[in-house]
């Protein structure tokens, strides 16, 4: 989990830092004040309190108000008892953190029992011929703790941790990536507790594996993506389900790239309604493939295997475009370029290019969504609200720092500009947004972007209100892996 709940509102993954943050600083000026023994003492104490405060409120199974952010535990001496209880386990460990996703903590904390209580779970390595350890903390009807189970497994490193419900019953199951010793072959395991004894569900090797409800019976599912056995072998995925009291597991199914060649993966819905998993692979200097895995009629498929979606993504300007949610309405959308025409003032030169997103429904079908504008150096781009035949007729003429905007008109004899977008950074920006019936579209520290309305811009509804609101700042490289 990404995001930290307080009375109803979701606040930034970052606010449940600094909080922490806020913590350790209160605790290093409580020491200083002690002497010098005391202090370290009481340091290491308090650090292991904020620690199992980190482990509730970063894990995805545990929330916090914004009070009881920056409250001490009510009970404190249970949480002494829980480090005490761990300091003995951990003679001879070491913690070892996972090293990917959002749940890298040493300490986590997840009900996986289903008793209404969080357990504990600490990631340790060791050196014994399984190196790698996951003890299990329970808390006793007396408050106190005690080591509930240490399982161990051959490894490396632990890499990516995931707390779900798979078979329907109270509590999480623990699911566990790690990568094995000399190798990079990597596997996963899912765990389930009951009665203070855990199950292996599933044990699988991977290369990336994704938790979600793929087949929407309100369980997760375990989605596993692997390399091909071969240097020149597709990738290929395949999906673990729970029903009636046994693991199921689907055919595996081809990818159009090899994993190492996958760029970015989300999970979404499609149009119709039902979970995906999009995958963006590079498939050359100039193009991503998109994968769509979703369930259909009972089984696992790949929405691109003979559909449209082989080269749905072409760059800008060596800028990747990726799949997004573009009109952020949950559904996860596809882009396409589209050249614009040039515009009055231009000839011979290099036309601008609109992204034309779309959706797609269980049957690889389109759904045109939107039209935008990027421009990459600038940083912002702009959603525009145009049917087909107007976006074919618009072409974008750049000056400077300022872009406008033309529609030609049905015969193509002449060209109304709409509206003009600039952005300014000198000392006087902030006159120049508002100067010659300007206005300010956004602030930022050294840039103010402003926007101008021209005359054409009645006649396609386009005010002020909508200009602003549909200017929004590239807030992320989408050429990042993600």
């Amino acid at each position: 989990m990404t995001a930290v709940f307080s009375k109803g509102r979701l606040l930034p993954a970052g606010y449940k830092v600094l909080s922490i943050l806020k913590i350790c600083v209160i605790i290093n000026v409580y020491a200083k004040r002690k002497s010098q023994r005391g202090a370290d003492a009481l340091k290491r104490r308090m650090l292991f309190l904020s620690l199992i405060l980190a482990a509730s409120l970063l894990t995805g199974c545990g929330y916090r108000t914004v009070e009881q952010m920056y409250a001490i535990p009510r009970r404190t001496e249970e949480y002494t008892l829980l480090q005490k209880t761990i300091e003995q386990a951990m003679e001879g460990l070491e913690f070892a953190s996972p090293t990917y996703g959002d749940n890298q903590q040493v300490v986590q904390s997840a009900d996986l029992d289903g008793d209404g209580k969080q357990e504990y779970i600490v990631f340790a390595r060791g050196n014994s011929e399984k190196p790698l350890k996951i003890l299990v903390f329970h808390e006793a009807e007396d408050g106190a703790y005690f080591l509930m189970e240490m399982l161990q497994m051959n490894g490396a490193a632990f890499e990516q941790v995931d707390y779900v419900d798979m078979d329907g019953k109270p509590g999480s199951e623990l699911v566990v990536g790690r990568r094995l010793s000399d190798q990079m072959m990597r596997v996963a395991a899912v765990f389930s507790f009951a009665d203070g004894q855990s199950e292996q569900l599933i044990n699988t090797i991977y290369a990336k594996f994704f938790t979600a409800d793929m087949d929407a019976n309100g369980s997760a599912d375990l989605l596993v993506l692997r390399e091909g056995e071969t240097d020149v072998s597709y990738g290929s995925a395949v999906l673990y389900t729970y029903e009636n009291g046994s693991i199921l597991r689907s055919k595996e199914i081809r990818l159009s790239q090899r994993i190492e060649k996958m760029m970015r993966a989300k999970v979404s819905r499609l149009q119709s309604g039902e979970t995906a998993l999009y995958l963006s692979s590079s498939m050359n200097d100039s193009a991503i493939v998109t994968d769509v895995l979703m369930v259909k009629d009972g089984d696992l498929v790949n929405l691109n295997n003979g559909s449209k979606l082989a080269y749905s993504v072409q760059t800008l300007r060596n800028y990747y475009l990726f799949m997004d949610d573009i009109d952020d309405d949950g559904v996860m959308e596809l882009p396409s370029l589209m050249d614009l025409r040039l515009g009055p003032n231009q000839s011979g030169e290099k036309r601008q290019q609109l992204v034309y997103w779309y959706a797609i429904d269980s049957d690889g079908y389109e759904i045109k969504k939107m039209f935008t504008f990027h421009n990459v150096d600038g940083g912002w781009y702009l959603r525009l609200d145009l049917d087909a035949m107007a976006a074919e007729r618009m072409a974008v003429e750049k000056s400077g720092s300022s872009y406008t905007f033309y529609i030609w008109d049905e015969q193509n004899e002449s060209a109304a500009p709409l509206f003009t977008v600039y952005s300014f950074t000198g000392k006087d920006r902030e006159q120049l947004a508002t100067d010659s019936n300007r206005f300010p579209l956004y602030r930022g520290e050294n840039v103010v972007y402003a926007g101008k309305l021209e005359v054409g811009s009645g006649i396609y509804g386009i005010t002020q209100e909508s200009l602003t609101k549909d200017f929004c700042l590239i807030g992320v490289d989408w050429k990042q892996e993600g």
